[in-house]
């Protein structure tokens, strides 16, 4: 499994090229929050969790946010991916 997918939690399955662009954009967000806050962490939890307890108190609202929404995101990711120029298209605009 990829080091991103295990970072977040996810299996990514169906379409390559699908697979790969996503794949892109979460290993973007993970070095983002990664170099955003200067802290490492082997899982997005384990980030969470590290960085909840040296935030500024605005900030907890945030990560709060962030740990509540990751069983949507790895329901949402549960599916056999397609090939679709559309969502591929807006993946690589995100990127």
């Amino acid at each position: 499994m990829d080091k991103c997918f295990e970072w977040w939690g996810v299996t990514l399955t169906g379409n390559q090229k699908t697979i790969k662009a996503l794949s892109e954009l979460m290993d973007i967000n993970k070095t983002l929050f990664e170099n955003l806050y200067k802290v490492q962490a082997d899982t997005i939890e384990e980030l969470v969790n590290k960085l909840y307890e040296q935030v500024p108190e605005y900030e907890k609202k945030f990560l709060k946010y962030v740990n509540e929404q990751l069983p949507n995101l790895r329901r949402y990711l549960q599916v056999e991916l397609p090939y679709n120029p559309k969502l591929i298209s807006s993946i690589e605009y995100e990127i």
